[in-house]
């Protein structure tokens, strides 16, 4: 009985980590649109900034702030790394 859990759990854990792998393929491809999107906002809202009087210093906390915000990569490399883990366990 043990074993039939334990072959469940195996595979319940394979088919949610071949699920992570392929959500985050799909965020990975998706990750340089939203870094042209941000790219986008970005020049975009400078431009006003630049087209009126404004402190250079919010100009630069503001480019600070969108640039923090538009990169996922870290996200991508936290899911990453437990999917990585649970797959040698689950070996």
């Amino acid at each position: 009985m043990r074993e039939e859990e334990g072959k469940g759990i195996d595979k319940e854990l394979r088919t949610r980590l071949d699920h992570i792998q392929k959500a985050a393929s799909s965020i990975e491809k998706h990750r340089k649109v939203v870094l042209q999107t941000y790219a986008d906002k970005l020049k975009s809202r400078m431009q006003e900034l630049l087209s009126t009087q404004v402190d250079p210093d919010r100009i630069l906390q503001k480019a600070a702030l969108l640039v923090d915000r538009s990169d996922i990569q870290e996200e991508l490399v936290r899911l990453e790394n437990p999917r990585k883990a649970l797959s040698w366990h689950a070996q």
